[in-house]
């Protein structure tokens, strides 16, 4: 069953945009970051929710970082809402204990997939190397980047 978000504030913040939504539909950890979408299979955001600041019942508001959207006219508007990470890959975000190791992916026919792209790790494949960890497996060098080392979201900071 899709979830349905309905933005029922926004506001201009500090560096992006403050946005809080009334959902139905069942909700799973992690809210953020997700985006909402015109159309339930598109894969252009309409909105990015890069993180969750408040969660008060079927209310929840976002912080968009860097957004340059015009606040007042998103309020009303419905969208379809789709979460990006599974809790394994804001795990491994969170977890600033963590040792990742840059590799080259063993030659052995195996594949792994990133845990934020999906995108697939392996010697015969177009992605032959990224970085490592004994707890969450392989993710892309550029994930790695953005998630990890550059943090993206700010999420390790809070």
């Amino acid at each position: 069953m899709p979830v349905i978000a309905e933005i029922v504030d926004a506001q201009a913040s500090v560096g992006g945009l403050r946005v809080t939504c009334r959902f139905t539909g069942s909700l799973h950890e992690p809210l953020a970051p997700a985006g909402l979408y015109r159309e339930p299979g598109s894969n252009q955001a309409a909105v990015e929710l890069h993180r969750v600041c408040m969660r008060e019942g079927d209310l929840v508001t976002f912080e968009t970082l860097g957004a340059h959207h015009r606040s007042a006219s998103l309020v009303g508007s419905i969208f379809h809402y789709r979460a990006w990470w599974l809790p394994a890959a804001m795990q491994a975000v969170l977890d600033q204990d963590e040792v990742w190791q840059y590799r080259t992916y063993p030659d052995d026919g195996d594949h792994h997939h990133c845990l934020f792209s999906w995108e697939t790790i392996a010697a015969y494949a177009k992605t032959r190397d990224g970085y490592w960890s004994r707890k969450y497996g392989w993710i892309t060098i550029k994930s790695y980047q953005d998630f990890i080392r550059d943090d993206i979201y700010q999420l390790r900071k809070i």
